[in-house]
């Protein structure tokens, strides 16, 4: 890009004439017009800015409000999906009961509900709640969950309901 004050006036124009005041005239012009050009580029490119950072607040609460919503229904099934549970427990055999569960539990899923507390696990007291211990040989592991008295859940990464579960314990 060349400057404008690099532009070489002919030597042929008087100092003073009309045609040298035009040109002065004119390279004030045009460096307004490039001051005025930058000046709307920062503002631009401010503004586009602006606007990329609004898109991402917007989907960032936008999926807040959705985890948010989708968690309180959640938590509001809970008892339901206990009832469920118990339901099970003393009619194993009904198969219009096992089908409603299945499906149930399969629509939490794909909502983001995992279950917590499996036999065998180590216990986590971010995820487990001890109820009970259970004696253990000297030749096993300490701090195992041998039971489960209560399914615990979680979703998105966070506990809404801590599994109940026994532990193994050495005396």
């Amino acid at each position: 890009m060349t400057n404008i004050d690099d532009t070489i006036i002919e030597p042929d124009a008087e100092e003073g004439s009309e045609a040298v005041d035009k040109i002065r005239k004119l390279k004030i012009r045009l460096s307004a017009c490039e001051e005025e050009k930058t000046i709307n580029l920062f503002g631009w490119q401010r503004e586009r800015a602006d606007f990329v950072n609004y898109k991402r607040d917007v989907f960032a609460q936008i999926q807040t409000a959705r985890e948010t919503g989708a968690r309180n229904a959640i938590e509001a099934l809970m008892p339901v999906l206990e009832s469920f549970e118990i339901a099970l427990a003393h009619s194993p055999d009904d198969v219009g009961l096992n089908q409603v569960y299945s499906q149930m539990r399969q629509v939490l899923k794909a909502e983001g509900l995992e279950e917590v507390g499996v036999v065998g696990d180590e216990f986590d007291p971010s995820m487990h709640e001890s109820v009970g211990i259970v004696n253990v040989a000297e030749k096993e592991k300490e701090n195992i969950i041998h039971e489960i008295v209560s399914k615990g859940y979680k979703f998105l990464d966070r506990v809404i309901k801590p599994a109940k579960v026994k532990i193994g314990f050495r005396n």
